[in-house]
């Protein structure tokens, strides 16, 4: 089935009954799995869901449908070597333009430092601090390629565990997508790249009790400074132009 057919199929998708969801949602995982040997469908009907379970490099993966939150998932078990990282895609986080005479303004977006257009890590101090440290690792090419999925494909999380990589899109339902088989495809393979990364590295994260120290990481370059312009919050080292709005940063 092509595109065309795919968009046309899922177009009246939230018209139809429950019973008439089910085989959409199969025929869809069916396509993305016909070239993947050993792949095979699991239906919850308890949690609405269906998924496509099968193996890339060895490495156990499933996609997962919420037939009626139109949400998809896909993870991949594999062993980090790494680092945690919890990436996120959310064009309402990126701060509003504010008027510079603005003092009472509401400009505080949580502990959020931008990486790329709308994308961002966040958590406490030493959260963000291992998320820089370990973004800074992952090579440039790769990156790019990441932030590019999650900004044109509107992939609203990209998380690296311990043992387990996922990706989440929340804000567009897979009846929206373009190519849902493609996208589902292709996503699968960035996520084998991502993961025969975070596999090649020597740390044993089941050994490490807390987040990565100054000790183990030089974390010295990840000057955190603020667009002047629309508040965002930024990390020098990796450019001096604010992610969002393109403003250069000419110091305080």
């Amino acid at each position: 089935m092509g595109i065309q057919d795919w968009r046309e199929r899922l177009r009246e998708y939230w018209s139809l009954e429950d019973e008439e969801k089910w085989p959409v949602c199969e025929e869809m995982l069916k396509a993305v799995g016909q070239t993947l040997p050993d792949s095979r469908i699991k239906k919850d009907v308890d949690e609405e869901t269906m998924e496509l379970r099968f193996r890339v490099d060895n490495l156990p993966i499933r996609i997962l449908l919420g037939m009626n939150t139109g949400w998809t998932e896909i993870e991949m078990k594999f062993t980090n070597r790494r680092g945690l990282l919890d990436l996120n895609w959310d064009p309402d986080a990126v701060p509003k333009l504010r008027d510079k005479d603005e003092d009472w303004g509401e400009t505080d977006g949580g502990n959020r430092v931008f990486v790329a257009k709308e994308i961002f890590v966040e958590g406490d101090d030493e959260e963000v601090s291992e998320s820089l440290a370990v973004l800074d690792e992952v090579p440039r090419t790769l990156a790019a390629r990441i932030f590019d999925t999650m900004q044109k494909e509107k992939m609203t999380f990209f998380r690296i565990r311990s043992d387990i990589l996922s990706t989440t899109f929340v804000m567009r339902q897979f009846c929206d997508m373009e190519d849902p088989v493609g996208l589902m495809t292709r996503t699968v393979k960035l996520m084998a790249e991502t993961a025969a990364f975070f596999a090649s590295g020597s740390r044993d994260l089941d050994s490490v009790s807390g987040p990565i120290s100054a000790g183990e990481e030089d974390l010295s370059d990840q000057e955190r400074v603020t667009c002047s312009y629309c508040g965002t919050v930024f990390v020098l080292n990796r450019s001096s132009m604010c992610p969002n709005c393109g403003a250069t940063y000419k110091g305080e």
